[in-house]
């Protein structure tokens, strides 16, 4: 068989062996192509201590995280902070409508300049009528002033002191009600409880605010210098945490930025545990204690409400 007719006889078979060749091929080279390097940023932190206690740490602010909410229904007339803003205590935050107190306090206030004006002309009419019965007292009763007369200004002096008694209760009362409106007034300004940062805004202008259970807080604040790190340990870990073992908290996307922390508190409750990290050996019902630390050194990268990777060095299990 000559070389031509053997081609043309075995044609189909060589051109499939010829595409195995090839499909072997590109798939041992081009089309098996080398792993990337991995992504530095998303290996799993390495443990410090070889006997350790594990957590997770939640950052906070040393004031806790303070929901700052208002006294008074009402809209919202300003607000004069931003999230990122450091204020001091007692700065202003924002304030309710003040309109409707003000009014009140104008109309307060005139009442109680009109029984002071009342009080002033019960006194003259006072010094008249004790004036008349002064007088009628060095008469002769029953001949230069009749019996009637002398009791008319006795009855006048007594009218006029309870009138000055009456119109001075009412000034009094017209003043506490100009202080209590002015304790209203003060309160429709919301001030920051403590020096912290503004952590969220969650109003704006014009806006109603109450204390409805489904209206979030209106401002939420802390101090950050220093942070604190809100670690939970679990129930069967507990039994074996030291306040003077040292502990290191780690970004959990980075396992360069590490934080040295230092104790502060042991928070005496055990709770149900906030977030379930899906180990099989996890029950729903898991129980956790709550240890307080702060943050030393430098804290860059660190933001309220953060989780972070906690390990706390313990003793051997033996």
């Amino acid at each position: 068989m000559s070389f031509n007719t053997f081609i043309k006889t075995h044609s189909l078979t060589i051109l499939g062996v010829g595409g195995l060749i090839l499909s072997v091929g590109f798939t041992m080279t081009w089309g098996d192509p080398k792993a990337p390097p991995p992504n530095q940023l998303t290996l799993p932190a390495k443990a410090p201590y070889e006997h350790r206690i594990s957590g997770t740490g939640y950052v906070e602010g040393n004031t806790k995280n303070i929901d700052v909410s208002t006294f008074a229904n009402g809209v919202v007339d300003e607000i004069f902070v931003k999230e990122g803003d450091f204020v001091k205590k007692g700065t202003p935050l924002f304030v309710i409508d003040e309109a409707i107190l003000k009014a009140q306090l104008l109309q307060q206030q005139n009442a109680a300049h009109v029984a002071k004006q009342q009080i002033a002309q019960a006194q003259v009419d006072l010094a008249d009528y004790e004036d008349q019965l002064r007088r009628g007292k060095g008469l002769n009763k029953g001949f230069s002033i009749t019996q009637q007369e002398y009791q008319k200004r006795l009855f006048n002096v007594s009218r006029a002191k309870a009138q000055i008694a009456y119109y001075e209760a009412a000034y009094k009362k017209a003043l506490s009600d100009i202080e209590l409106t002015k304790v209203n007034l003060d309160q429709l300004t919301v001030k920051a409880p403590h020096d912290g940062v503004i952590l969220k805004v969650n109003i704006v202008k014009g806006e109603f605010v109450g204390n409805a259970l489904n209206q979030p807080v209106p401002v939420k604040m802390g101090n950050t210098n220093p942070f604190h790190v809100r670690v939970q340990i679990d129930e069967t870990d507990v039994w074996r945490f030291e306040k003077e073992m040292p502990a290191l908290a780690i970004h959990k996307s980075n396992g360069k930025l590490q934080y040295q922390l230092a104790y502060v508190r042991l928070e005496p409750y055990m709770q149900s545990k906030r977030d379930l990290s899906g180990e099989s050996s996890e029950t729903v019902d898991t129980r956790v204690v709550e240890v307080v630390y702060r943050v030393s050194g430098e804290a860059k990268h660190l933001y309220i409400g953060q989780q972070l990777d906690v390990y706390i060095k313990a003793a051997s299990v033996s």
